[in-house]
C-alpha cells in the first residue's frame, strides 16, 4: 500500500529531508502520539465513568436531597406560624365575646339592683328537664344558710336578672356556667352541662345548694381589681374529673359600693375545640399549656405532651429540648424549635395568647417534611445505576470500534500529511504573526493573502472586523459617557425630589404626622406637604401629577410650591378655598404640556378639632373615628390646570381626640398584581380598619405598605405611592 510505504519512509527518514519532509515528518510524528494518548485516554476515561457517575450522582442526591428539605422545611415552617397566629387571633376573639358578656351580665345586674323601684320580685324559674338543656340553682354560703328568712327579699329582688344569665348560657355551643353572685351569700347559677345540671339541681333534693364561693380566687379577683378579669386554668369545685376550667367573672357595684360578681366558667377543652379540631397532617398535632408550663389541652393521648394526671411542669422534662421550648413558651415568647416528643424529632410553632395566660403550639415530624427529599435522591441513584449500566454496554461495543478508526486515521494522516503542510499549515502562520500585530493594538493594520481560498476570506473578515471595532470603540465611548451624565443627572433629580418633601415627623403635642413616597421612576409627579400657618392651624397636602418621570416631577415641584405660597398667604380660615382657586388660576398659565394635577388640602385647628378641606379632583381620603376608617365625603371637582374658572368649595368636619385622617395617590389603589387584580378601595379600607389603630402612624403606613407589596407579588409598580396619615390629639393633653 502506497500509505504506508510513504509512512516507512518518513519513520525511518529515508530521501531527502528538506523543510517540509522535516514538518511533514514532526506533524505525523505529533498525530501518532496524540492519536496514540487519546486513544489511551479514551480507555482510561470509559473505565473511569461508572465512578465518576456514581460519585456524581451520589453528590447529586444528597445536594438534592439538602436543597428539597429546606425548601419544604421552610415552607412548612412558615404554615405552622400561620396556622399557630390564626388560632391564637380565633381564641382571643372568643375570649373578648365572654369578657364582653360577662360585662354585660354585671352592667345589667347594677341597672336592676340600682333602680329596685321599678322592678318587682321574681321567684326562680327552673327548667323541669334535663332535655332543656338548662338548669338553674341556688347556692347559700355556710354563713347565709342560717341568715336565708332574712335573705329572701334580696333573693327575689335579684331573680330579675335570671333570664339574661339563662339567655347567655343558651347562646353559647359549647357547655358553660353563667353566674350572679351577691356579697350578701347567695349566688345564681345557671348551667347547660349535664353533668353539672344533675349536680347543681335535678339530682338536690334540697331548695339550694351550700358552697362558700367567696373563697374561690375568680370571686376575689374580680373584687379586688375591680374590673373584668379572666381567671387561671383551675379544677372545677365539687366535679367528678380533672378537666381545668376558666373563669371570667366581672364585679358588681351599685352606687359606688360592691355588691357581688357576674361570672362565666367553661371547661378549657371545650373552650379549646377550635384547637383541637385543627389538622395538620397525619404527623402533626396541636397542644395547649398554661403559663405554669402545663399541657392543659392536647390531641395527644399518650406521651410526653398528653395532658396527664396532676398537670406536671413540662419545663422539667427530661427531653432538654421539649423543656427548653416549653421555657420559652411560659415567659410568653413566640417562635419556632427543633425538639424531640416521645423520641421523634418535630418542628415547633408556639405563640401565647393575649387573653389568658396560654399558649399555643403545633407540631409536625421532621421525617414527613424529609420524605419527599428523599424520594427525589432515591430516584437519583436508580437513574444514576441505570446510566452506568447502559455506559458499561456502549464501552465493550466502542472497542473494536476505536481500533479500526486508528488505523483509518493513522493512514489519512500519512496521505494527506504533505497537502495540509503546503496549502494550510505555512499561510495560518503567515496569518498568525500579523493578526498578533492587530491583537498588540494596532487596528489600522491591513492583511494581505490572495491564496483563493478560506485564508484569504479569513484575511478578508479580520480588516472588516478591525474596521468595525474602530467605530464601535469610538461609539461605545460616547455612549458610555451619554449614559454616565443622564445617570448622574437624574441621581440629582431623585435628591432634589426628596430634599423638597418634608421629613420632619416628630411626635408634637397634639398631633402626630407621618408620610411616605415611592416613585415608580427615579423621580415621580406624587409629592405630599405639611406645615404649620401659625401655632394653631396645621395644613396638610397631597397631589398627583399626570405623567411620569422628569415633566412631572417639574410640574410637582412648581404646584407644590404655588399651593404653599398661597397657603401661607391666607389671613384666616374662609379663605382656604381660595387658595385652590388661585393655585388653579396659577397653574393654568402657560400650560402648554397640558399637564393636571389633582390635589387634596386640609386644615386642622390643633385646638378644636376642626379640620377644613378642599378636593381638586383627588382620591377621597379616610377617616379613622371610634376605631373604624370610612372614605371622607369629598364631592366632584376638577383638577388644577385645567380650567381657570373652576370653583373649588371647601368642607369641613370635627375630628375628636385619636382620630385619624390617612391621605394617598391612587398609586395605591391602582397597584396591580400579575393578573390585573387592582388592590381597590373597598380593600384599602378592609386593611386599614384591620390594623392596631394604637401603633403608632409609621407602623399603620409601613403595614399598609407591605400589604400592597404583597398584593402585586412579582408585578412591577406602575405608579408612584405616596401616603400620608394624621392623628388628632386633644390639645390639653401631653
Amino acid at each position: 500500500m502506497i500509505w504506508l510505504k510513504n509512512l516507512w519512509n518518513l519513520v525511518l527518514g529515508r530521501g531527502r529531508m528538506d523543510i517540509t519532509r522535516r514538518v511533514l515528518r514532526f506533524f505525523l510524528f505529533v498525530s501518532m502520539i496524540t492519536l496514540l494518548l487519546s486513544s489511551i485516554l479514551a480507555l482510561v476515561g470509559i473505565f473511569t465513568t461508572e465512578d465518576k457517575m456514581r460519585a456524581m450522582g451520589e453528590r447529586l442526591g444528597n445536594s438534592t436531597r439538602e436543597n428539597v428539605t429546606n425548601w419544604i422545611s421552610e415552607r412548612e415552617k412558615e404554615h405552622l406560624t400561620q396556622l399557630v397566629h390564626e388560632k391564637i387571633g380565633t381564641m382571643d376573639t372568643i375570649f373578648k365575646r365572654i369578657s364582653a358578656n360577662t360585662k354585660r351580665l354585671s352592667e345589667n345586674a347594677e341597672d336592676i339592683l340600682s333602680a329596685q323601684e321599678n322592678y318587682s320580685p321574681k321567684e326562680l324559674i327552673h327548667s323541669k328537664s334535663l332535655e332543656d338543656g338548662w338548669s338553674l340553682s341556688l347556692m347559700l354560703t355556710p354563713f347565709a344558710v342560717n341568715n336565708l328568712d332574712n335573705l329572701r327579699g334580696k333573693i327575689a329582688m335579684a331573680a330579675n336578672i335570671q333570664n339574661n344569665l339563662k339567655n347567655t348560657a343558651l347562646s353559647y355551643m359549647i357547655n358553660c356556667s353563667v353566674y350572679a353572685v351577691f356579697e350578701d351569700g347567695f349566688e345564681f347559677i345557671v348551667d347547660t352541662g349535664k353533668d353539672d345540671m344533675r349536680s347543681d339541681y335535678f339530682d338536690n333534693p334540697n331548695p339550694y345548694l351550700e358552697f362558700d364561693f367567696v373563697e374561690r380566687s375568680w370571686y376575689k379577683n374580680a373584687k379586688e381589681e375591680n374590673d373584668v378579669v379572666i381567671s387561671d386554668t383551675m379544677l372545677n369545685a365539687g366535679a367528678s374529673n380533672d378537666d381545668p376550667i376558666v373563669v371570667c367573672s366581672a364585679p358588681i357595684e351599685v352606687n359606688g359600693e360592691f355588691i357581688g360578681v357576674t361570672g362565666m366558667g367553661f371547661f378549657v377543652k371545650d373552650v379549646a375545640e377550635v384547637y383541637l379540631n385543627t389538622s395538620i397532617d397525619e404527623s402533626g398535632f396541636c397542644f395547649l399549656m398554661n403559663d405554669s408550663g402545663q399541657v392543659i389541652v392536647s390531641q395527644k393521648s399518650s406521651g410526653d405532651l398528653s395532658v396527664k394526671d396532676g398537670f406536671p411542669d413540662l419545663r422539667a422534662s427530661s427531653e432538654q429540648s421539649l423543656a427548653s421550648a416549653a421555657d420559652k413558651m411560659s415567659r410568653g415568647e413566640k417562635g419556632l424549635m427543633l425538639v424531640t416528643v416521645d423520641g421523634e424529632e418535630y418542628i415547633l410553632a408556639f405563640e401565647p395568647l393575649k387573653s389568658v395566660e396560654w399558649r399555643f403550639g403545633a407540631l409536625i415530624k421532621v421525617s414527613k417534611v424529609t420524605a419527599p427529599a428523599d424520594a427525589v435522591a432515591l430516584s437519583i441513584d436508580h437513574q444514576t445505576e441505570d446510566f452506568i449500566s447502559r455506559t458499561e454496554s456502549f464501552s465493550l461495543k466502542l472497542l473494536p470500534i476505536m481500533a479500526v478508526s486508528f488505523v483509518i486515521l493513522l493512514a489519512a494522516v500519512s496521505i494527506l500529511s504533505k497537502k495540509v503542510t503546503k496549502s494550510i499549515v505555512t499561510p495560518i502562520h503567515q496569518l498568525a504573526d500579523e493578526v498578533r500585530e492587530i491583537s498588540s493594538g494596532n487596528l489600522d493594520k491591513k492583511l494581505e493573502f490572495h491564496t483563493g481560498d478560506e485564508i484569504e476570506h479569513l484575511a478578508t473578515c479580520f480588516n472588516a472586523m478591525t474596521d468595525e471595532l474602530k467605530i464601535y470603540m469610538k461609539n461605545l465611548a460616547k455612549e458610555t459617557a451619554e449614559n454616565e451624565r443622564i445617570s448622574t443627572e437624574l441621581n440629582v433629580a431623585t435628591n432634589i425630589q426628596q430634599s423638597m418633601l418634608p421629613h420632619d415627623f416628630q411626635s408634637h403635642a397634639n398631633f402626630e404626622i407621618y408620610a411616605t413616597m415611592h416613585a415608580a421612576k427615579e423621580v415621580g409627579g406624587d409629592f405630599y406637604d405639611f406645615y404649620l400657618l401659625d401655632e394653631n392651624h396645621l395644613v396638610i397636602t397631597i397631589a398627583d401629577v399626570s405623567g411620569k418621570g422628569v415633566p412631572a416631577a417639574l410640574f410637582m415641584a412648581i404646584s407644590k410650591t404655588i399651593l404653599q405660597n398661597f397657603a401661607l398667604s391666607m389671613k384666616t380660615p374662609d379663605d382656604f378655598s381660595a387658595v385652590m382657586t388661585l393655585a388653579n388660576q396659577q397653574l393654568c398659565k402657560n400650560n402648554d404640556e397640558m399637564l393636571f394635577v389633582t390635589v387634596f388640602m386640609g386644615m386642622l385647628d390643633l385646638k378644636t378639632g376642626e379640620f377644613v378641606y378642599v378636593n381638586a379632583g383627588h382620591n377621597a381620603p379616610l377617616v379613622c373615628r371610634k376605631n373604624k376608617f370610612e372614605y371622607l365625603d369629598v364631592g366632584k371637582s376638577c383638577m388644577l390646570g385645567i380650567d381657570e374658572d373652576v370653583p373649588f368649595p371647601q368642607k369641613k368636619i370635627n375630628l375628636a381626640a385619636g382620630d385619624i385622617i390617612f391621605l394617598y395617590t391612587d398609586g395605591v389603589t391602582e397597584a396591580m398584581n400579575t393578573t390585573g387584580e387592582l388592590f381597590g378601595e373597598n380593600y384599602l379600607r378592609e386593611v386599614l380598619n384591620g390594623e392596631d389603630k394604637s401603633e403608632s402612624l409609621e407602623i399603620l403606613l409601613e403595614n399598609l405598605r407591605k400589604a400592597i407589596k404583597i398584593h402585586a407579588g412579582d408585578a412591577e409598580q406602575s405608579d408612584d405611592i405616596t401616603m400620608l396619615a394624621l392623628k388628632w390629639n386633644d390639645g390639653e393633653k401631653k
